[in-house]
């Protein structure tokens, strides 16, 4: 299963569109850019590169 996060505002609908599409199993994380969320240490490590 794919986790995707994402932020309201920001262009980001291919990715999830695409998995939709598929047929993939995938999960929304919401990341709150206004507070910095992304720089915080839970979300380190959700981007995993095959």
């Amino acid at each position: 299963m794919y986790t995707l996060c994402y932020a309201p505002g920001s262009a980001n609908l291919l990715v999830p569109l695409t998995l939709l599409e598929c047929g993939a199993p995938y999960r929304l994380e919401h990341v709150d850019l206004d507070a910095g969320q992304q720089r915080l240490r839970e979300t380190e490590g959700l981007t995993e590169w095959a």
